[in-house]
């Protein structure tokens, strides 16, 4: 499966959803804290095509900006993190 990387800031409240999403789903990821990070704003510059904004989510090469549950689900299936044929809500519970 690829690395999962969560590129974000502190005191960001879409950055804590996508964060607490992912571990809802016991979903590791590793963080990045952009902010007065001059080393870290061009790297997400390079992976999100100018963009600086956060949350940005890298599954592998894949880029997920924002944070919307059934996108970042959907793109953790294609990513082997969860079972596709599953229906997984924001807690990472599976319904039928």
């Amino acid at each position: 499966m690829p690395l999962l990387v969560l590129y974000a800031i502190p005191g960001c409240g879409v950055c804590d959803q996508v964060g607490k999403h992912l571990t809802d789903m016991n979903i590791a990821v590793t963080e990045k804290n952009i902010q007065g990070n001059s080393g870290l704003q061009p790297e997400l510059k390079t992976k999100t095509g100018g963009d600086l904004r956060v949350p940005v989510l890298l599954i592998g090469k894949k880029v997920i900006a924002g944070y919307n549950a059934e996108k970042l689900n959907l793109a953790l299936a294609d990513a082997g993190y969860i079972d596709e044929e599953a229906k997984t809500d924001v807690k990472g519970n599976i319904s039928e």
